[in-house]
């Protein structure tokens, strides 16, 4: 899958704070580096979803985390999305949904949901004390 990139980034620079958004960059190049990692040698199964699926699922993964749907963060990341007209795939929807399976039920089964569910928190800590 190729995506618009601008597109996604425009989405999730106006939808949530500044500092949201420097997490949802780091998350994607983290998972963009742990794709890579694993890639390079030898860890990932063809169920794995393609390294575009865990990209966008890092940079939009908390869109739904700013405005009128931050109280109901993780249940309303397809509305936050099509707000500007953007669908994602169910693929990257569950890579999403893994990193707050407390929230959604929905707990990391592959390398892409562990990648974000781990990741997640690392990014916020390094962004929070950047």
């Amino acid at each position: 899958m190729k995506y618009d990139r601008a597109k996604y980034l425009e989405a999730i620079k106006t939808q949530v704070e500044q500092n949201i958004f420097f997490h949802s960059l780091a998350l994607e190049a983290c998972m963009a580096g742990i794709y890579d990692y694993l890639q390079v040698n030898n860890q990932l199964s063809g169920s794995e979803p393609e390294r575009d699926d865990w990209l966008l699922a890092g940079l939009l993964h908390d869109i739904d985390y700013g405005g009128e749907f931050k109280s109901e963060h993780l249940a309303k990341t397809k509305e936050a999305l099509a707000k500007y007209g953007i669908e994602v795939s169910e693929t990257v929807l569950k890579i999403i949904k893994a990193h707050g399976p407390e929230l959604t039920g929905v707990k990391p089964q592959n390398k892409a949901q562990w990648a974000i569910f781990c990741a997640d928190s690392l990014t916020g800590l390094i962004t929070a004390v950047a």
